[in-house]
This record gives structure tokens, sequence and C-alpha cells, in this order.
């Protein structure tokens, strides 16, 4: 809101169209929230405008990179399940004076999901740290037992995820 609230103080061009992302973000929050699945698209289109509109506070410093394939558009995934992810990645990967890089990857193919992100971590300490990751692991478990793989690598200050899902078309 912040953003979106600099934009029209400022009287940017991209204001309206920000505003439009982030009212359909609100509309899909809404909407998902009273059902088990959602089409795969929405869940994907929702991630590019929440990508989209947090791209609005970055600086030069920050580069975004993300790519979405996705074959077949009835395929139903839990809605809000990767987007966890792609939050963290805003919130431990930007810095306005160091230079950072967020990639951000949603492929399908037949059953298949393989969603990766990837950003450096610049340590923030909030309450409830990991929370998300522990909900999003625990969802995981109980929808997709013994068909997903969930790998989250640590390493010389770049997180990245690496989630496989088989799903049920």
């Amino acid at each position: 809101l912040n953003s979106l609230y600099g934009l029209f103080l400022t009287g940017q061009p991209n204001a309206l169209p920000s505003l439009e992302k982030f009212i359909s973000m609100m509309r899909y929050i809404h909407t998902s929230s009273n059902r088990d699945l959602v089409p795969i698209y929405e869940e994907a289109e929702y991630i590019r405008e929440y990508v989209d509109v947090q791209s609005l506070r970055l600086n030069e410093m920050t580069s975004v990179t993300l790519g979405i394939d996705i074959k077949n558009k009835d395929l139903m995934i839990p809605p809000m399940l990767l987007v966890t992810f792609v939050e963290n990645c805003f919130k431990h990967g930007v810095s306005p004076i160091e230079k950072s890089r967020i990639i951000i990857s949603l492929a399908q193919d037949d059953d298949t999901i393989r969603f990766t992100t990837s950003n450096r971590i610049f340590p923030v300490k909030r309450i409830g740290e990991h929370m998300g990751i522990d909900n999003c692991r625990k969802r995981l478990e109980l929808l997709y037992p013994g068909k997903y793989e969930l790998i989250i690598n640590n390493n010389n200050d770049i997180f990245a995820v690496s989630l496989q899902i088989q799903l049920q078309s």
C-alpha cells in the first residue's frame, strides 16, 4: 500500500495500473480463501501480480526474474501454497544498497509442477520467523503425502527453494 500511495503522490503514470493489480490480488485472496483448490493459472497470475506490485519498491540494486510455463491451465492446486516462498524472496532478498537478484520459476508438465526460488539473504529479524515455511510444509504433508519433494538450501548467502509436486488433474 505504501508503494501505491507513493506512486499516486508523485503522479507516476503506472499508479492506476498498479492499483488495478493490487485490487485483482485482493479479489483473488478473497475468492480463493473459500475454495480448496484453484486452477494453477489463477495461482500463477496472482504470483505474477504480487511480483509486479512488490517490484514497485525496488531500485536498480535488485533484479527480479519470473518465469512461468503452464501447459494445462485446468490443473488444480491449493490456493496461496506457493506464494509463501515468493514473499520470503522479497522479505529477505532485497537491499537498497547491495546488489541482489531474485529468481522465481513455475513450470508444469503433465500432472507435475516444479517451483523454484532463489535469492540473496539480507537478514531481517521479525516475529514469527519461518512460520510461513513451516505452515507450507504442514500443508504439503497433509495434501500430498509422498507426492512432493521440498528442498531448501541456505548456502553462501543464497536461499534456494525447490518444490516438486505430483498433482492429480
